[in-house]
């Protein structure tokens, strides 16, 4: 059973949640940082570690992508600290995502792949979905044609074995890119 402050958390997780839905990004901003102290407080690592991604995810949304490098890393941390895997391989997936976004495909490629090696380990097929599509978005817009091929063909074929239509479509639409270009 949760405690209330540990509910009263959750609860201002969920309204900066759909603040951020509706792009209205100061006020979720307002919620996950109090959600962040709650969280302090009460040395919740599972709270502070979803807290400080969701932080992340707004900052990049804002394009303030040094904060949300940090606060991924943050989040990281936490993460390693207490072995939950899986959450360091959406970590590793949001840093990677941040820096495909700063252009530093490199960068990008290296994260994504360090996400998708957990992925492997732990059958998360659907991370590998979105970590292929990372990848070949990166050589894409790195102008690696080959390479970038190779990759959205191995999200593609993850998100057709997985029926994920929106995956599917965004691969798709991508390949067709890169064959109009030919």
């Amino acid at each position: 059973e949760m405690n209330a402050p540990n509910r009263k958390a959750v609860v201002l997780s969920n309204i900066a949640n759909i603040y951020a839905s509706r792009d209205q990004n100061e006020e979720a901003l307002e919620q996950y940082l109090e959600a962040l102290e709650i969280n302090k407080e009460l040395n919740n690592s599972s709270g502070l570690a979803g807290t400080y991604g969701n932080i992340a995810t707004l900052y990049r949304e804002l394009e303030q992508y040094d904060k949300s490098l940090e606060y991924n890393k943050l989040a990281l941390d936490i993460n390693k600290k207490n072995k939950w895997i899986g959450d360091q391989a959406m970590n590793y997936y949001n840093i990677g995502n941040t820096y495909l976004f700063m252009k530093e495909y490199e960068n990008a490629i290296e994260y994504f792949e360090r996400s998708t090696q957990i992925c492997k380990d732990l059958g998360i097929d659907v991370g590998l979905v979105y970590n292929y599509y990372g990848v070949g978005l990166a050589y894409y817009r790195n102008n690696k044609k080959e390479l970038a091929e190779e990759y959205l063909m191995r999200s593609l074929n993850y998100a057709k074995k997985h029926k994920m239509s929106e995956a599917i479509l965004k691969s798709c639409n991508k390949l067709y890119e890169l064959h109009k270009q030919k």
